[in-house]
């Protein structure tokens, strides 16, 4: 009986010891980076009243989109969840982030009247991505060095066009 109790216990133990081993292996497997690129972007703050890449501050707020007739901030409401002390656009994409987010112009509504008219970003929050590892890799194409997204939206490796820049790791 004695004997019985011990191997049970033993094989227990052994149980407990490949589940840590497997649970370990998985993490850092699965947690790994694909590739740390180097950022093709160059990105700069918004100070106030300044427009870049259709992104406007104005004091502590953000806006997105383009109008004329009247001043964007009068048109349309800022945009939400948006940390405007650490917000960048990056110039030449459509691309921005702060440290909560990496924003790009997923949906855009128009609107056109006599006095006034232009658009505005109805939709803008790209999910899944990390903003602190986020890169602006060109052409459309960013990643935070676990997924590849193509303006704003989370697309497959094989679709990114500039392989050739695979080897420009930082």
């Amino acid at each position: 009986m004695t004997k019985h109790i011990y191997s049970h216990l033993t094989t227990k133990r052994m149980l407990g010891k490949i589940a840590l081993f497997t649970c370990l292996f998985l993490c850092l497997t699965l947690c790994r980076k694909h590739i740390d690129f180097k950022d093709a972007g160059t990105w700069k703050h918004l100070s106030d009243k300044r427009t870049i890449e259709g992104y406007t501050r104005v004091g502590d707020k953000i806006y997105g989109g383009h109008y004329y007739g009247k001043s964007i901030w009068d048109a349309i409401k800022p945009m939400e969840f948006v940390d405007a002390e650490t917000f960048c656009v990056c110039v030449g994409s459509k691309y921005a982030k702060d440290k909560n987010h990496v924003y790009y112009p997923l949906h855009v509504i128009c609107e056109d009247a006599d006095e006034f008219g232009g658009c505005y970003f109805a939709e803008f929050i790209v999910s899944g991505v990390r903003p602190s590892d986020f890169r602006y890799l060109g052409n459309g194409y960013g990643t935070d060095g676990y997924d590849l997204f193509f303006e704003g939206k989370k697309v497959p490796w094989s679709k990114y066009k500039g392989k050739t820049n695979l080897n420009q790791q930082k």
